[in-house]
């Protein structure tokens, strides 16, 4: 995968010349039953509504912003188009931000869209800064931050990370002093919030696509092209152990409210669920027959949805996991080995 960015990013600089976007605003639905349809992002805005981006699957064909709800996934909702593929989404302050494969941070609102000037490469991710902050923060693909302010839609700040690489992810630990940084070159950077500044560097192998903090934030879940979920500890950025192993590359990962346990979505459909405090694998389910890019909980963490390859948004319902996550738990716990004294 890692290969293929760099394949990607000189494609860009050959044909940015040649290549114009203009932004057109569609209120049609389409059926993702109908077509192979290639979801990068999935975010809940509400109990039953979710935003969505699609592309498909090559730089420079045209990408879609689209909105559904959990009851119809397949009814795609276009709310805005561009003629390079879009990646990934976020709604803020009523308004969905999207970044596309051309660098461009493009805002829509009220069926009208418009660029938000940053002077970058292609943003992998989107975050949305804690809820104190008016803030969101984007990873290019050459290895920066950049801190967007969300009341004059332009740039705050940036950050380059050294060794530059491609950003895969930024996620908050609970307690919004840190945030970890996954990379294409296999490193995490932990850095201060609201400050930015790198306090440690995880060394991992491989590119590494997600990452997620326990509950308490003392530790961090990475996942990524190795096909291995690593604890690390995050005191000292150390390794601890690989929790689980997966069948092929893991693209999204996420915590399950009240567990201790991380779900992971893979390249080949499968969602991985681990118990980090007992640092055994708990199940795999095969939630997709295509390749799942992203995972997001909803609301009331029952539901999850995954953006995958080639059939749109999936929902399916995780409430039963709780219980499962629970008892392998207490399983884990009770039928383990003393440590040694």
């Amino acid at each position: 995968m890692y290969n293929y960015l760099a394949q990607a990013k000189l494609t860009l600089s050959l044909l940015a010349c040649l290549s114009l976007i203009n932004f057109v605003h569609s209120a049609t639905a389409q059926d993702a039953t109908s077509e192979s349809v290639w979801i990068s992002s999935v975010e809940w805005i509400g109990e039953q509504e979710l935003i969505a981006t699609q592309s498909q699957g090559l730089l420079f064909r045209p990408g879609k912003l689209v909105k559904l709800s959990a009851a119809e996934p397949q009814k795609l909702e276009v709310q805005g188009e561009s003629e390079t593929s879009l990646w990934s989404a976020a709604a803020v302050q009523g308004s969905i931000l999207a970044s596309d494969y051309k660098g461009r941070l493009i805002r829509f609102e009220g069926g009208n869209s418009s660029l938000i000037e940053l002077n970058a490469r292609w943003m992998r991710c989107l975050t949305k800064a804690p809820s104190n902050a008016r803030e969101l923060l984007a990873g290019t693909e050459d290895g920066q931050l950049i801190v967007v302010n969300l009341e004059g839609w332009s740039e705050a700040r940036r950050v380059k990370l050294e060794p530059a690489a491609a950003v895969f992810q930024i996620v908050f630990n609970a307690q919004h002093n840190q945030v970890a940084v996954a990379m294409g070159d296999g490193n995490v950077h932990l850095l201060t919030w609201p400050g930015l500044d790198t306090q440690k560097t995880l060394k991992g192998n491989g590119a590494i696509w997600s990452c997620a903090y326990s509950t308490d934030g003392s530790q961090l879940i990475t996942g990524g092209a190795d096909r291995k979920l690593h604890l690390w500890e995050v005191s000292n950025g150390t390794p601890i152990v690989a929790i689980a192993s997966a069948r092929d590359w893991v693209t999204s990962i996420h915590t399950l409210p009240n567990t201790n346990c991380v779900l992971a979505g893979c390249m080949n459909g499968d969602v991985v669920i681990a118990d980090y405090a007992t640092k055994l694998p708990v199940k795999t389910i095969k939630a997709s027959t295509s390749g799942i890019w992203d995972l997001a909980l909803s609301p009331d963490g029952l539901r999850l949805a995954l953006g995958t390859r080639k059939h749109g948004v999936q929902i399916i319902d995780c409430s039963s996991w709780y219980e499962e996550a629970h008892e392998a738990a207490r399983v884990g716990t009770t039928d383990r080995a003393p440590e040694p004294k």
